[in-house]
């Protein structure tokens, strides 16, 4: 009894990430994709202006 307790305890804390590298290995082309037409993105730190990096290093070239 004690053992199967554990093993449960065990498939609860692994669920979610085997979960989450599951959804992520599934869907990597669409994220990818998702990535491509991204241009920025706002958060607590700021914003962050993804095109305008993207012009720098097409310059740099």
């Amino acid at each position: 009894m004690n053992v199967a307790k554990l093993v449960l305890e065990y498939a609860k804390v692994f669920v979610w990430p085997a979960f989450f590298t599951w959804f992520a290995w599934r869907f990597r082309t669409n994220f990818a994709n998702l990535l491509d037409r991204l241009k920025s993105a706002e958060t607590f730190a700021g914003i962050f202006n993804f095109e305008d990096q993207a012009s720098r290093l097409d310059q740099q070239r």
